[in-house]
């Protein structure tokens, strides 16, 4: 068998594995579940869903980088991460969670590093005191007067 004809069988098998896996660009972010995706050129899909973390969701920003899987002929094609400019730099085994407006929260070894945006860490602190405060199902509240008081005094150095 010549070489030619060993190409020609390996070829289809080579495009279908290479179509299984691509990088494309978000171009329309319908919802936090759909997204309008480009892929190769003039390879366009509508409606290309996305696969979230449990626990977590975002909506991908318009010309974000994406990376998408499906079964080789470009049918059941998902977006499995996309990709932004992250704001800081990051250690080893640190957290970032962050929105492109601004907003962001630092998790380091041993402490939450920065906290921006509209609320600070002593006012999230606060509404969660307040919270707490709250009767339950129960009707009585997680924290008595006295423990309230004592957090509120130790949160003050927040603001």
């Amino acid at each position: 068998m010549n070489l030619q004809k060993i190409a020609r069988i390996i070829n289809p098998i080579k495009r279908t594995i290479g179509l299984i896996v691509g990088k494309g660009k978000v171009n329309v972010s319908h919802s936090h579940d759909l997204v309008q995706a480009s892929f190769m050129e003039h390879e366009t899909f509508e409606n290309v869903p996305i696969l979230h973390m449990y626990g977590l969701a975002s909506r991908i920003p318009r010309g974000s980088k994406c990376v998408g899987i499906c079964n080789g002929r470009r049918r059941n094609l998902m977006i499995i991460a996309a990709d932004e400019k992250i704001p800081v730099k990051l250690a080893e085994e640190d957290v970032l969670l962050w929105h492109k407006g601004g907003n962001k929260i630092h998790l380091q070894k041993d402490k939450i590093s920065f906290i921006s945006g509209t609320k600070n860490l002593g006012e999230i602190i606060e509404s969660l005191i307040t919270a707490l405060a709250k009767p339950c199902v129960d009707k009585s509240p997680l924290l008595d007067p006295q423990e309230i008081s004592d957090l509120k005094l130790s949160i003050a150095r927040f603001k």
